[in-house]
């Protein structure tokens, strides 16, 4: 299908404007997947777990008659909402945007 934009299949190399200064020092500017997931210390993984736990009562409460698999989807949409935010907490440690000892410390940036 030549109408299909294939770009989604090259490997870009460039990163966003970031318009603010990192406060910390950087030990990785631009991290990729796995180092950031590698990077995950105890707190993210309390995030990951108590976005899930939260969110599935909430899903059975609004379940209705199907109370069960609205409890599963919901955990499942928390634990996926709780990665991003442990995604999202662990790059800005990497790239110097919150407190970072630990990282420099153990990467030696």
């Amino acid at each position: 299908l030549p109408f299909l934009p294939l770009f989604f299949l090259q490997k870009i190399e460039i990163m966003g404007k970031i318009l603010n200064e990192p406060s910390h020092t950087v030990v990785d500017p631009a991290p990729k997947f796995f180092k950031v997931w590698g990077n995950f210390g105890t707190g993210d993984y309390w995030t990951v777990a108590k976005c899930t736990v939260l969110a599935a009562p909430v899903g059975f409460l609004a379940g209705g008659p199907v109370k069960v698999p609205f409890a599963f989807a919901a955990g499942a949409i928390g634990a996926f909402g709780g990665f991003c935010l442990a995604y999202q907490d662990s790059s800005a440690r990497l790239m110097g945007f919150a407190e970072n000892a630990k990282e420099v410390r153990r990467m030696g940036a």
